[in-house]
């Protein structure tokens, strides 16, 4: 897992699976997850877009099928990788 250590990011597009955020700043980003390992410790995300691929978007649809999640919570679709 890479550590991410006392950064701030604003306005990107970001593949947060296995990667662990210290004392960190996001700001204004695209965070994309795939259900891979993250860890958050003293970070923040700040006005940020969820974008969920992979397993944790086949997760979402689960848990909006089993009344988990609203039926109007809503997942963006996949941003092209380059």
């Amino acid at each position: 897992m890479e550590i991410i250590q006392n950064q701030t990011f604003t306005g990107e597009t970001m593949i947060i699976d296995d990667k662990f955020f210290v004392n960190c700043v996001l700001e204004n980003c695209v965070l994309i997850y795939a259900g891979g390992d993250i860890r958050f410790d003293g970070s923040k995300a700040k006005n940020c877009a969820w974008n969920f691929e992979g397993p944790a978007n086949r997760t979402i649809n689960l848990l909006k099928w089993l009344k988990a999640l609203p039926a109007d919570f809503i997942t963006p679709p996949p941003s092209p990788r380059q």
